[in-house]
């Protein structure tokens, strides 16, 4: 392979040991999803020392650097960054959780300095043929295996230690699951990092479905089933029952996680599936095609997004395991009934216990739209985010781990009093595993104008909800849940219920890593300083600062890249002070996108009235899902009824198509309020010209009347 452009972040607080609250020593596992799950969890002692952050510039330079780094024992996280903001803004999140926004000056009398680039030549772009490709993604796979064929690679997972403590002998070895990806879909280098870090078949499929337009049936998968179990036959591994070598399939696949029935699965009782509704394809995959499709022999998830965001998603689930420490837990069930096997006060008790970072509990008699949007903003207090005063913003959410229990459908959730709408959701300041109990909020997949698609788009890298109407027992309740996913069960097996009549197919979709674990009583591990290796690099040029590129950036007044470098360590605060310089020397005159990506690092500092003063210096695009759009909503949204007219103005700058109708009509009172109702009503008009949508014409319709 070819040398490709790649940066390194060296993060030196990395070098941190993390020990849980239980005091007790580890017990033999007793499940076999508790067993998949330890095993899942060994693999974090294939981890090298390193303390850096890898970026990589596009999929042929990923490919290259699992291929060379991790088959090298440099196993650090690897991600992919394509210029635009969303990759920015992820990579910034992923920073963020490892504590970049506190890195030390680098110390020149250290062999190693704190943030580094590694500067490559670049790779020839990959394979454009399917079956060319798939032998990329392979060889690289097999290169941090050591292995030079399928065999040898079998035989490489057979031989490493990932059995849990307290194992029984004839405990399975070899590959934990299997990955089935298309090679030409945009996930595959995210499918390939899942492969290698775990050690993971790599299934090569032509995608059934259409990303866009195409629903799976019952045929496309079984056809997908059969492909996968054919497979695993001709390599004379078992996965008959639970407990055999495979038990875990990740799909990395852009395609709709909705299966269309004609009565091929009846079910039962609560279960039983008409025909037309939908069931969940990750509730299909690791069954048999027989018409009961029982037993379950494997656990199933789905990983979508364009190259960047996968890979993100994917590093997110290996490399931030001992951050998922502390979680917030929402609920906005009433007490009693059916609803109390939902108790978040329950729910958040058992993660209190485990995780030593916390839980903050918003269980209230009363959890409406005002308090949702004060969470959204950040400005509420949480293990990791302190109170945040009326004068300031609180920049986003920072949870590692997210419950929420709520009512309504795939474009709104409802709260006492009041319904969000997709646009609600906050901003994740860094990233998030969301369980979400809900009916419908991934009918559309991950669209990001619906309730589930906006979690993922705003950083969730794993999420569990419904895509048809489930009825609230077709979740595990919230509180089985997090007593699952303490005691070690991956994600995709912990989201699942088993028992008769609830063990066939059914409707809840678990998005991400089926792997994805939380941090047990054996998770202790210390990362600490870089191998001698890198330090040769370093030494002789191949490794430069990227706080040296910064400074370069700033000399040649190429202020947009520097902002952007800042961005991906984390360094917000260095950005607010370049806003800041530039205000004063510039007259206040910034450019259109360098405002934009300043605003979005004087939201996160909590500063409002910079925040204000480079918003409306910026012009984000408000007719495709945008942070600073968003931003804007969020730090407005607490104070609708006490916005300044330049408040106000900026609202009616961003009023966004994915929630045009309620935007629109907050927008519209507050201009009105400003300036008279006839500028109100034009902000109405004016939402009413950029959409055909009937549902969405109608509300703006009423919006109008409501404005006087």
């Amino acid at each position: 392979m070819n040398p490709t452009p790649i940066t390194i972040l060296t993060l030196s607080l990395l070098t941190t040991t993390h020990t849980y609250a239980q005091s007790q020593p580890p017990q033999p596992p007793t499940t076999p999803e508790q067993t998949l799950g330890l095993r899942a969890q060994a693999a974090r002692g294939l981890l090298s020392a390193d303390t850096a952050i890898v970026i990589t510039t596009s999929p042929a330079a990923f490919v290259d650097a699992i291929g060379t780094l991790w088959a090298a024992g440099h196993i650090v996280p690897i991600l992919l960054d394509d210029g635009t903001p969303a990759a920015r803004e992820d990579i910034a999140r992923f920073t963020r959780a490892l504590g970049g926004e506190q890195l030390p000056q680098p110390n020149p009398t250290k062999p190693t300095p704190t943030l580094l680039i590694w500067i490559r030549t670049p790779a020839a772009d990959l394979p454009a043929d399917r079956a060319e490709r798939d032998s990329a993604y392979q060889a690289a796979l097999g290169a941090t295996w050591q292995a030079k064929d399928q065999a040898t690679l079998l035989d490489a997972f057979k031989n490493r230690p990932n059995l849990p403590p307290g194992a029984p002998p004839n405990a399975p070895t070899g590959p934990l699951g299997v990955v089935v990806y298309d090679p030409l879909d945009p996930t595959a280098p995210a499918a390939l990092a899942l492969s290698a870090f775990y050690g993971q078949l790599l299934l090569p499929v032509a995608a059934p479905v259409a990303p866009a337009t195409d629903l799976w049936t019952i045929p496309k998968v079984d056809a997908l089933s059969n492909a996968i179990t054919g497979r695993l036959d001709e390599l004379k591994l078992t996965y008959a029952a639970l407990g055999d070598q495979i038990d875990a399939i990740t799909l990395c696949l852009n395609a709709d996680p909705r299966v269309t029935t004609k009565g091929e699965i009846p079910g039962n009782g609560p279960v039983a599936s008409k025909e037309g509704e939908a069931l969940a394809l990750t509730d299909l995959l690791g069954r048999p095609t027989t018409r009961a499709r029982l037993p379950r022999w494997a656990y199933a998830s789905q990983l979508t997004g364009n190259s960047p965001r996968a890979v993100y998603r994917a590093m997110c689930s290996i490399f931030l395991r001992a951050q998922r420490d502390n979680a917030l837990v929402i609920d906005s069930y009433e007490t009693g009934g059916q609803w109390a096997e939902f108790d978040g006060t329950r729910t958040a008790e058992v993660f209190k216990n485990a995780l030593p970072g916390g839980v903050a509990l918003l269980d209230p008699p009363r959890f409406g739209l005002s308090d949702w949007r004060t969470l959204a903003a950040g400005s509420f207090a949480s293990p990791r985010s302190p109170a945040i005063p009326p004068s300031q913003i609180g920049g986003g959410v920072n949870a590692p781990i997210i419950t929420v229990t709520t009512m309504g459908n795939w474009d709104f959730f409802q709260l006492r009093p009041g319904n969000g709408e997709p646009g609600d959701i906050p901003l994740l300041r860094t990233p998030s595993a969301v369980y979400f109990v809900h009916s419908w909020s991934l009918q559309m997949g991950d669209r990001p104008d619906t309730v589930g698609g906006r979690w993922m788009d705003k950083g969730a890298y794993s999420y569990v909800g419904s895509v048809h109407e489930p009825f609230l027992a077709g979740f595990v309740p919230s509180p089985l849940f997090a007593q699952r996913m303490v005691a070690g069960w991956p994600i995709a097996a912990a989201a699942k219920r088993g028992e008769p009549p609830m063990n066939a197919p059914w409707r809840i979709q678990v998005m991400g890593d089926a792997l994805l674990t939380l941090p047990t009583a054996t998770s202790a591990e210390k990362i600490g300083a870089p191998p001698s290796a890198l330090a040769a690099a370093i030494a002789d040029g191949t490794l430069a600062h990227v706080r040296d590129s910064v400074r370069s950036a700033l000399k040649a007044k190429e202020f947009g890249q520097a902002v952007r470098l800042m961005a991906l360590q984390g360094r917000d605060a260095d950005a607010v002070r370049l806003a800041r310089a530039l205000l004063a020397e510039e007259g206040g005159q910034i450019e259109p996108g360098l405002a934009e990506a300043l605003a979005l690092a004087a939201y996160r500092q909590g500063d409002l009235d910079l925040f204000i003063g480079l918003a409306s210096k910026a012009r984000p695009s408000v007719d495709v899902p945008n942070e600073l759009a968003d931003a804007v909503w969020h730090a407005l949204g607490t104070r609708l009824e006490a916005l300044t007219p330049a408040q106000a103005t900026l609202l009616a700058q961003n009023v966004r198509l994915w929630n045009l109708a309620r935007d629109a009509l907050e927008a519209g009172r507050a201009i009105a309020k400003a300036q008279g109702a006839p500028a109100g009503q034009r902000i109405i008009d004016d939402a009413l010209a950029r959409t055909t949508r009937p549902e969405v014409v109608q509300r703006l319709k009423a919006a109008r009347v409501q404005i006087k």
